[in-house]
């Protein structure tokens, strides 16, 4: 079944939470109407967010960049190449060694979990466009925990 960008919107906001499914039958070309250029810095356009889930279409100029970040506010990333290729180096989150290196072409999937950090990058010379999905950690909940921790007095 391939889905349209709104029907695969649909099921996010009806709290369907499988995210690699969701972009492996993403096929389509409804999201260059999201694409943004800027000569300077990699371009995402999140094109829905609420309590859950977001979603972001980024485009990448040839040699655009993130820097080595983790989605600790995220339980999940996953993206799928929609244009061109991205590559993404893998870190160890205690150290930031670097694990792994993956090449991701037209429609192959990727994904960091809130345990890793990366770093991902378009080294063509082409233009490349990739459509993001994060699942969101209950960080709320977290944020109380720790303000409450901090209230606690300990003897």
């Amino acid at each position: 079944m391939s889905l349209s960008l709104n029907r695969l919107l649909y099921q996010l906001k009806n709290g369907n939470k499988d995210l690699h499914k969701l972009l492996r039958n993403y096929n389509n070309s409804d999201w260059n109407v999201y694409t943004r250029y800027n000569k300077y810095k990699y371009s995402p356009h999140i094109i829905y967010e609420d309590c859950n889930v977001t979603a972001k279409v980024i485009t990448w100029l040839p040699t655009q960049q993130t820097i080595v970040h983790g989605h600790r506010r995220y339980q999940e990333c996953h993206y799928k190449v929609l244009v061109g290729n991205l590559t993404e180096y893998l870190y160890e989150s205690n150290n930031l060694d670097l694990i792994k290196t993956n090449l991701y072409k037209y429609d192959d999937i990727g994904a960091c979990s809130s345990n890793n950090y990366h770093k991902i990058l378009n080294k063509s010379d082409n233009l490349s466009v990739s459509l993001h999905l994060y699942l969101k950690n209950n960080y709320m909940e977290e944020e109380v925990e720790e303000e409450v921790e901090e209230e606690v007095e300990y003897i």
